[in-house]
């Protein structure tokens, strides 16, 4: 899956891990998913939607700073502003 090669302007929004896991709080048995999902995009076309911060960096922690920063807010912040 090379999508995020497809066009520049399509994003992935990641959330509702809970409605195909069953492991909360923090969905970890999800990882290997939301990886190649954040693989097949990219982090510079991810945005995670969750009031779970946790989860979101369970789920991140093994992207650099720069890389968790965008796809927790930095990505939307820069669609929104253009």
């Amino acid at each position: 899956m090379e999508l995020n090669r497809v066009d520049a302007e399509v994003y992935m929004k990641l959330s509702g891990l809970g409605h195909f896991v069953q492991d909360a709080p923090l969905y970890e048995s999800a990882k290997p998913f939301t990886r190649r999902v954040i693989e097949a995009f990219g982090p510079e076309r991810m945005v995670w939607g969750s009031g779970t911060p946790a989860i979101v960096d369970v789920h991140l922690a093994d992207y650099g700073e720069a890389e968790r920063a965008l796809v927790k807010g930095g990505n939307l912040a820069r669609w929104f502003n253009k």
